[in-house]
């Protein structure tokens, strides 16, 4: 007996077990935009992992950097500020009791020799004998006392300062292409994470960089979310970025 060919009756039927078919697919994300990183507007590129994918084989990161746009422009002529016055202060009296005052009194009292000159209640005076000889001796003294009067006090003065005021603005805006500074210092955010420094080469980036392998930085997971990969620079600038994920498909 030899061995059972195929074709022959009672031969084994051979089956290849062939692997599943494979495709090798790329999937780009490419995104442009004005950054403002002074006021906290990085360009943020958005991502996900589509849902064919089988395994990710490499994800690749490239950005050109460029001058901030503006897509209007404005021009504008002065209409004069307001010119330098003063504000009068109005004068106000202040009235004021319960106060005291040192006052000055005098009185006179008579005296000649021999006799003595008597005061008499308030401020008459009243001499016993004959007045020979009299003396007129001036005498003062001080009382202080309070009548609960009043008195006015005058305030006034002006100002040599303008008060706040409004004027209208001779502005004129056309349409036309206007262009500023260029994104510099630029550092790079995956999902929030700074890995700046981590990557090769290393940031912050002033130049244009090309095909960075971002790897085993993005998501590698079909979770069927956004991601994002933020770019933030010290100024004003506009970026250019793409991010290439080479993965695997199942799908046929």
């Amino acid at each position: 007996m030899g061995n059972p060919k195929i074709g022959d009756q009672g031969a084994i039927p051979v089956v290849s077990a062939q692997p599943p078919p494979v495709n090798l697919l790329q999937q780009d994300f490419p995104y442009q935009d004005n950054v403002d990183g002074a006021g906290g507007f990085p360009l943020n590129l958005d991502y996900f992992i589509p849902i064919n994918c089988q395994s990710v084989i490499t994800g690749r990161l490239s950005f050109k950097r460029r001058a901030y746009r503006t897509y209007n422009n404005v021009s504008g002529v002065n209409s004069g500020a307001g010119t330098n016055h003063t504000h009068s202060i109005a004068t106000e009296a202040i009235g004021e009791s319960g106060h005291s005052h040192n006052h000055s009194h005098s009185w006179h009292i008579f005296s000649n020799s021999g006799l003595a000159g008597n005061l008499v209640g308030g401020s008459s005076v009243v001499q016993t004998g004959d007045g020979t000889g009299a003396m007129d001796i001036g005498t003062t003294g001080n009382a202080n006392g309070s009548s609960g009067h009043t008195h006015n006090h005058g305030h006034g003065g002006v100002t040599g300062g303008e008060a706040s005021h409004t004027h209208a603005l001779n502005l004129t805006a056309i349409l036309g292409v206007t262009e500023g500074t260029v994104a510099a210092a630029i550092t790079i955010k995956f999902d929030g994470v700074d890995q700046t420094a981590n990557l090769l080469p290393a940031g912050p980036y002033s130049t244009d960089q090309v095909e960075m392998d971002v790897t085993k930085f993005i998501s590698t997971v079909v979770d069927r979310s956004w991601h994002t990969i933020s770019f933030t620079p010290s100024g004003l600038g506009r970026i250019q970025a793409v991010l290439r994920i080479l993965y695997h498909s199942n799908e046929v």
